[in-house]
């Protein structure tokens, strides 16, 4: 009886090591061949879905007017003194003209005024 619990007990470890020796087998290694050639090397990625900003700033001006270039697009980088975007100039240059003619006019005045007042005077 003695003699059957040792072979009982030495096939249990000879089951054991096969199968513990066999899953440890590494699996075959397979190559696989091509001609070398020389050429570009790409690789292409498609997805599709919705792209969400990971990070959204808002960005306000004091001014508005019509944008004439726009310099910045949704999720691009930018850096501190970057321009974002161009005003239409036009409207800002006609306010400059006007308020410069107005100036003018208030110089002529003040010149004609000081001789307009001594005409006056003289003529009382």
């Amino acid at each position: 009886m003695k003699k059957l619990v040792w072979v009982a007990l030495a096939a249990a470890v000879a089951v054991a090591a096969v199968f513990v020796l066999g899953s440890r087998r590494k699996a075959e290694t397979k190559y696989r061949t091509a001609v070398v050639d020389k050429g570009n090397v790409t690789q292409v990625v498609t997805a599709t879905g919705t792209l969400f900003a990971v990070t959204t700033v808002k960005v306000g001006s004091v001014v508005s007017g019509n944008v004439a270039a726009l310099h910045a697009d949704f999720n691009k980088q930018v850096k501190k003194g970057d321009v974002l975007a161009e005003l239409d100039p036009v409207p800002f240059q006609e306010k400059v003209q006007q308020v410069q003619a107005a100036l003018d006019k208030a110089k002529v005045d003040e010149r004609n005024a000081p001789a307009a007042n001594i005409e006056l005077v003289g003529t009382e």
